[in-house]
């Protein structure tokens, strides 16, 4: 019984492949812009090189990548929550345009910069700090009050 050898002329999608026999190795026809690479037609675009579904075109002899907002960067690997946009201890999140901050009690604000002591409601130099969910004012002598608001001055 006698077994033929198949003849394997593969390149990949995008070569052509041609036997010159039996007994003569494949070759790989590719296309411009790519090589033969272990018996495969590859190209700048063949590992996949971009992110987060950014999309792979040859350029040249290299490969320019494509990307989906909001990610930028040669290989789209640079999203808007690298620069850690969010204060407070807020999470960031990525939106299909942007960050999305999610907040800790009791911040709020696209970057979560707003807080109770934002508005600075201590008043004769009063010192604010956060208390819980709220905050509480820490007064200078003779000031008293939540905010700081009484004094010697206004009946005490």
């Amino acid at each position: 019984m006698s077994t033929f050898a198949r003849l394997d002329c593969e390149c990949g999608p995008d070569s052509n492949c041609t036997h010159s026999g039996w007994f003569q190795p494949k070759k790989c026809i590719c296309k411009p812009g790519y090589w033969e690479d272990g018996g495969k037609c590859v190209g700048p675009c063949t590992s996949d090189p971009c992110k987060n579904n950014g999309k792979c075109e040859v350029e040249g002899k290299g490969f320019k990548c494509n990307c989906r907002k909001p990610w930028i960067g040669k290989t789209c690997e640079r999203g808007p929550c690298d620069e850690q946009p969010c204060q407070n201890g807020g999470a960031c999140k990525v939106g299909k345009t942007g960050f999305i901050c999610n907040c800790l009690t009791p911040f709020s604000g696209t970057r979560c910069e707003i807080g109770p002591c934002t508005s600075n409601p201590c008043q004769n130099n009063g010192t604010c700090e956060l208390s819980e969910d709220s905050y509480r004012c820490n007064c200078n002598k003779p000031f008293k009050g939540i905010n700081c608001e009484i004094g010697k001055f206004n009946g005490v």
